[in-house]
């Protein structure tokens, strides 16, 4: 799916800029189309969705529901993708408490969790674009605060050396396969 979808064809300019930058719509109908079902709790291995909720400040655990509705908060960022209003919670990416999940599928259960991370330098210091100034933050989050909770919660981390891309990189879907491939292999002793 990565390789044959034009992930930037699902992403549109929200214009005027009200919510985010880019409308969700697209993405939502596209993964509603891709999945072979229909629900979370459908999947034939258990999956949930991680959010944070910014009228609680907690994190959410999505694990039933339409895959569309419950895949918009995990990849909303704020000013750049719209988050998802679900009852009394408005939710966004949790990758502000916990970019990589592996807590989360500690307490779901998991008996080996293997966490894959981009912990890279970025290949610049100055802040030209916005781009540029949201992923510095992303980064600074993703150091601050998942790193501890990867170290803490994971058995094997496979560290991906992506730096050099950006979040909007997504034609090149399958170099990215390639990188977390042969990261893998490199690491299937201690896998297996």
């Amino acid at each position: 799916v990565v390789t044959e979808v034009d992930f930037s064809s699902l992403f549109h300019v929200n214009l005027p800029f009200t919510r985010s930058i880019f409308s969700g719509e697209r993405f939502n109908y596209g993964v509603e189309a891709l999945v072979p079902v229909k629900y979370l709790e459908d999947f034939p291995i258990f999956t949930a969705l991680l959010s944070y909720d910014l009228n609680t400040g907690y994190k959410y655990l999505h694990t039933s529901g339409p895959v569309a509705q419950a895949v918009q908060g995990p990849y909303a960022m704020p000013a750049l993708f719209p988050g998802i209003q679900l009852g009394d919670a408005f939710l966004i990416d949790a990758g502000i408490q916990e970019l990589i999940p592996a807590r989360a599928a500690r307490i779901l259960g998991a008996e080996i969790v293997i966490s894959t991370t981009a912990f890279d330098e970025l290949p610049f210091t100055d802040y030209d674009n916005p781009l540029r100034t949201v992923m510095r933050l992303v980064e600074l989050v993703k150091a601050n605060y998942s790193m501890p909770i990867v170290e803490a919660y994971s058995d094997i981390v496979i560290a991906l050396d992506v730096g050099q891309h950006s979040l909007m990189d997504l034609h090149r879907g399958q170099m990215f396969v390639d990188i977390g491939y042969e990261a893998t292999l490199r690491q299937m002793p201690e896998i297996l």
